[in-house]
């Protein structure tokens, strides 16, 4: 297979990974030990990356990491 094939799945897998981490660690997953009662209700900051925080986007991006981890051993094997 082409060198070019294989930077493509590559990078197909570094961004399905990074949009797994946007999903998982963002606004409001971090615990805030100051107000461990819940007495001050805080509204959380928008994000310009809101968008990427749904369910489709977290499937395809699994989706996306299986498919090119599979598809780059199993083409690429020596």
């Amino acid at each position: 297979m082409s060198s070019i094939l294989f930077l493509v799945l590559v990078a197909l897998f570094v961004l399905s990974a990074v949009l797994i981490l946007t999903n998982l660690c963002g606004p409001g997953t971090a615990i805030d030990y100051w107000n461990l009662d819940g007495e001050e209700e805080t509204p959380l900051p928008r994000s310009p990356l809101d968008f990427l925080r749904t369910t489709p986007v977290i499937v395809l991006a699994f989706v996306g990491l299986l498919g090119s981890y599979f598809f780059i051993h199993v083409f690429f094997r020596d």
